[in-house]
């Protein structure tokens, strides 16, 4: 039976950018044809289709921290409801906001599409001047940036329903993640294993942080890069060179 690999892509096989060098593309070609290679990523899915187009290539993918698959061509999504309008109530406090829908990103109060990790570039952009129009929607993810007197998110959303992630802040502003609360990068692996006839004997997951923690629990072999943090690699069952080296790649070419 053809080996399942879930494989994270930043930091594991390659760097922030999502850049593939001619040779690590060669290598992920290698392993595509001889297993279900499905690469996973916490990123948006037109980072991820970005990216595809970026190095020429095209695989299967989880995304958006664990609420988004796209598995031969057929999108599978977890989405949980927010209510954007009230926002309305609180825009003095937003610093910028962005999120998501069918590969449409929807933005507020930001100038251009590049962010910390590398630019994107999703199918269409649409910037919001007003949320007055604006009804209950469903999003898979959501990117907000306040100040840190903001009292908005506790009105915003249900407390019992999100993940709430911080990302990124400084004195005076604080920027979040809001998921699906219990959705993450292991969330689709049993759905892809039976969609693909596979099974959890000949699963593999290889990562370098906590992030990739979700993916072990659904796999049978669990691989960590040398880079990885300290947390996954003392769970995992075999630790690989760094990714600047290829390690996880060179180890499933010669191993699966």
């Amino acid at each position: 039976m053809r080996k399942t690999i879930f494989l994270d892509l930043q930091n594991t096989i390659c760097g922030q950018v999502g850049f593939f060098t001619p040779e690590q593309k060669q290598l992920l070609t290698t392993i595509n044809e001889k297993n279900n290679l499905i690469l996973t990523s916490n990123v948006f899915p037109s980072d991820m289709e970005y990216i595809m187009e970026l190095n020429g290539i095209k695989f299967n993918y989880i995304a958006d921290s664990g609420a988004y698959l796209n598995l031969n061509n057929k999108i599978y999504k977890e989405v949980f409801l927010a209510d954007l309008s009230i926002i309305n109530n609180y825009i003095s406090d937003i610093i910028f906001l962005f999120y998501e829908t069918d590969l449409t990103f929807n933005i507020y109060n930001y100038e251009d599409r590049l962010r910390a990790l590398y630019p994107i570039k999703p199918l269409k952009t649409n910037f919001i001047k007003s949320f007055q129009d604006f009804k209950p929607d469903y999003y898979t993810n959501i990117i907000i940036c306040i100040y840190k007197n903001s009292k908005m998110l506790s009105r915003l959303f249900n407390q019992n329903s999100i993940n709430l992630q911080l990302i990124g802040q400084d004195y005076t502003k604080i920027i979040y993640k809001i998921t699906k609360k219990n959705i993450n990068k292991g969330h689709f692996i049993p759905r892809v294993l039976k969609e693909l006839q596979s099974d959890y004997l000949n699963s593999i997951s290889v990562g370098d942080s906590t992030e990739d923690l979700s993916m072990f629990k659904q796999t049978k072999l669990k691989i960590a890069t040398k880079n990885g943090e300290d947390i996954l690699k003392n769970k995992a069952d075999i630790i690989v060179p760094s990714y600047l080296e290829n390690g996880a790649l060179n180890y499933l070419v010669n191993n699966t």
